[in-house]
């Protein structure tokens, strides 16, 4: 049976967010978010990221992906280093690569998903997937793009059941439920 998973992204509409209320649940962090939570999963692209934080990352105690061309870099060896690729393999993704879209700076967002949809995570459930380029922290020098309902990227995966719970519409099956 297929377990829920909550993929944590940057957006605003975070601020003030009890991060305690998902303890028990399995999470993806992209990025910093790892710093707010204590991940399942912690994702990322940028070799800048994992320089950065690489202490802290280090010391983790969670599944750890990162791009493999992020940098040519010493990762540490619990480090699972995935191939970005511009196409969508579902549940073979972690053999074939993971998709990352089709932009030059790839969306670390759109890898989690990847991710989850390959390890069997359903439903999944994005919390600050907001794509207004704005955070609930200040850990960023400039902004990053993020996953916009303005893209394609949903079409690729509009055959799982995925949620943008902090938009309030369901994005995949295109039903919209205000409340």
């Amino acid at each position: 049976m297929a377990k829920r998973v909550f993929i944590i992204g940057g957006g605003s509409s975070l601020k003030g967010f009890d991060f305690k209320r998902l303890e028990n649940e399995f999470t993806i962090a992209c990025n910093v978010a790892f710093i707010d939570i204590k991940p399942t999963i912690l994702v990322w692209i940028d070799g800048n990221f994992y320089e950065k934080y690489k202490n802290q990352i280090d010391k983790l105690d969670c599944l750890k992906f990162a791009n493999i061309d992020s940098w040519r870099m010493n990762f540490k060896e619990d480090i699972q280093l995935y191939k970005p690729v511009e196409e969508f393999y579902g549940k073979e993704g972690l053999e074939k690569g993971i998709y990352v879209g089709k932009v030059a700076s790839s969306l670390t967002g759109i890898a989690a998903i990847s991710i989850a949809v390959a390890l069997g995570y359903e439903p999944i459930y994005l919390l600050g997937f907001d794509g207004d380029n704005l955070h609930y922290h200040d850990r960023y020098d400039k902004p990053s793009e993020e996953i916009s309902l303005k893209n394609d990227y949903y079409k690729t995966f509009k055959d799982y059941k995925i949620f943008n719970c902090f938009r309030v519409f369901i994005i995949f099956n295109q039903r919209y439920k205000r409340n």
